[in-house]
């Protein structure tokens, strides 16, 4: 039978173990959003202002529809960073719901029992670095051509049909 030490350690072992998938997560969407080196270092600037707190800003902003925004947003804000660093947790809450919901169209975020980056498949999502890259088209310019054939094609179709 486990003691009770033996128990507390394990238990510490699955927080910080949930904690990781929960940083692997919230990588993967600021990655497919914001674009691998964009969210990497955007993500380094918060860490290191947050410094021991970093570990309680991530279990807040996970909960969160949008947990990548505010890392996003206090990277390129120093003032609010900095801001950010000195607030007590419920303060943080309400400062990290503040960056989501103007983030939001109309201000209006989401509610439900799971976060949104946790249910949302972001594979087919262009992330800002490729759009700067391509002008959103993950293909190209050739795919702008191709819809645009495609269209073009279904209008004569149409027009034949329509009786004169």
């Amino acid at each position: 039978m486990a003691t009770e030490e033996e128990m507390r350690q394990a238990q510490q072992q699955m927080i910080i173990a949930q904690h990781n998938e929960a940083v692997k997560g919230i990588t993967k969407v600021g990655h497919a959003v914001y674009g691998k080196k964009s969210f990497d270092d955007a993500a380094n600037v918060v860490g290191a202002k947050l410094a021991d707190r970093t570990y309680e800003f991530v279990e807040i902003a996970k909960e969160f529809d949008d947990p990548a925004g505010p890392v996003m947003t206090l990277a390129n804000n120093p003032t609010q960073l900095e801001q950010m660093s000195k607030l007590p947790t419920a303060r943080m809450v309400t400062e990290i719901a503040r960056i989501e919901s103007r983030s939001k169209p109309h201000g209006h975020a989401t509610t439900g029992n799971q976060p949104a980056w946790q249910t949302v498949d972001h594979s087919g999502h262009v992330s800002y670095e490729e759009w700067q890259k391509t002008g959103g088209s993950q293909f190209g310019n050739d795919q702008d051509e191709a819809w645009n054939r495609a269209f073009d094609k279904v209008q004569a179709e149409r027009s034949r049909k329509v009786p004169r």
